[in-house]
């Protein structure tokens, strides 16, 4: 991806404009929702151009670990499955022994 341009709405709020794998145009702003903090702060636009989610900061927070996961990992999921000839075991992700360790 190529470097990000951030630019102002009339009324504000940060944007990234941005295209996806098929070259759709989409866009992260921020929302004037007031929720917790000064606006602007609480939540984000995320999608398509038109046709965008509106994300609060705990599902922000959520879906950043499960992309980091996905990129960790593949997997969406905390423990990955591996069979080690006859018998399968549970082999944890490697953020979760960081998280140990640290």
């Amino acid at each position: 991806m190529v470097d990000k341009i951030v630019e102002r709405t009339e009324r504000g709020f940060e944007f990234i404009e941005f295209d996806d794998r098929y070259g759709d145009k989409c866009q992260l702003q921020q929302s004037s929702l007031a929720k917790y903090e000064q606006p602007g702060t609480s939540a984000v636009w995320l999608g398509l151009k038109s046709d965008r989610m509106h994300l609060d900061r705990e599902q922000v927070e959520w879906l950043i670990r499960q992309l980091s996961l996905w990129l960790e990992t593949g997997s969406f999921r905390e423990e990955q499955e591996v069979t080690d000839g006859s018998s399968t075991v549970l082999r944890e992700t490697q953020r979760n022994r960081s998280q140990e360790e640290g």
